[in-house]
């Protein structure tokens, strides 16, 4: 797949490296095999293809966090004489941190607030910014 350009060498790399892991753990007893089952799994065992991503959606838990608003962007064509507009999707910082406050508490204080030290830091770093809101 690599010589035939469908599939990157770093996302290669990462599938062995996975794949490596995984070893080390089924060697260790400690390979969780649910996941694994659920993705050889789709479209019935890989028979039609066409049905995996629909399996892969109703299977995997979707994350509880905020849609992105969309707000459309004035984009200049320089081989076209008008201008268009693209939608841009984007999360609000605020309104993700307090999904991963509700929803996952774990994550939340493991990537936000590791330690009470680190939120005094960034308290520190914020003094005497301004921030523009549009």
């Amino acid at each position: 797949m690599v010589f035939w350009g469908e599939m990157s060498p770093q996302l290669l790399q990462r599938i062995i490296k996975g794949v490596k892991t995984d070893m080390e753990n089924a060697s260790k007893g400690i390979l969780d095999m649910t996941l694994i089952d659920t993705l050889c799994s789709l479209g019935t065992d890989g028979e039609y293809d066409n049905n995996m991503n629909r399996d892969l959606m109703r299977r995997l838990e979707t994350p509880d966090l905020p849609e992105p608003h969309v707000f459309s962007c004035p984009v200049n064509n320089p081989l076209k004489a008008e201008c268009c507009s693209r939608n841009l999707k984007m999360l609000f910082p605020h309104e993700m941190f307090s999904a991963l406050f509700h929803h996952y508490k774990e994550a939340f204080f493991t990537f936000i607030i590791p330690s009470l030290d680190t939120l005094a830091a960034f308290w520190d770093a914020m003094k005497g910014e301004s921030f523009l809101y549009i």
